[in-house]
């Protein structure tokens, strides 16, 4: 049984190609549940989640045209760190390193009205501060949203109220 409360940090374990990541698409309906046995039952909420995943996608503009006309939560900027809003990017990359990529795609996420959040790696090619920062960020976000977060670290494990560990092609859940 998963059952994921309103207002919680959840976090997923598994080791490489414990298929997590396959789990939240699911979730989301970008994929299909016929590889699953069981029962499942999803919210039509996580339809509309907003959802962090890789690989980033980008295109060419400033900052502001890579958030698809969604408005810029400045405080979630101010976490994250950005410090290249007028940086002209385009859609090689080229000129955005690795981190600077990951934060625009946090930035899109936190910046949905979304209340639900889905977290594939969130601190992949982030610096030591930026981490730290979003890390306290996403301890007060949870307050006002759901969060489901796949970590191979654990920095967000203080945090959380469940832990769901795939091992063994099985799912299991346990409260903090």
């Amino acid at each position: 049984d998963l059952h994921i409360e309103p207002h919680t940090l959840n976090i997923i374990k598994g080791g490489n190609g414990s298929r997590k990541s396959t789990l939240l698409n699911f979730m989301t309906g970008f994929s299909e549940a016929d590889s699953y046995t069981g029962k499942a039952e999803l919210s039509q909420k996580l339809r509309d989640a907003a959802y962090l995943s890789l690989p980033v996608l980008l295109t060419d503009g400033k900052l502001s045209d890579n958030m698809f006309g969604k408005p810029v939560d400045e405080r979630a900027k101010e976490i994250l760190q950005i410090d290249f809003e007028d940086k002209i990017i385009d859609d090689s990359v080229n000129n955005l390193s690795f981190g600077e990529q990951q934060k625009v795609n946090l930035l899109r996420v936190l910046s949905s009205d979304s209340d639900i959040i889905l977290l594939d790696e969130p601190f992949t090619n982030l610096d030591k501060d930026t981490i730290n920062n979003l890390t306290g960020y996403l301890k007060e976000l949870k307050e006002k949203k759901t969060i489901v977060a796949i970590m191979h670290s654990d920095q967000l494990d203080r945090y959380a109220d469940q832990f769901i560990e795939i091992s063994n092609g099985r799912l299991t859940a346990y409260q903090r």
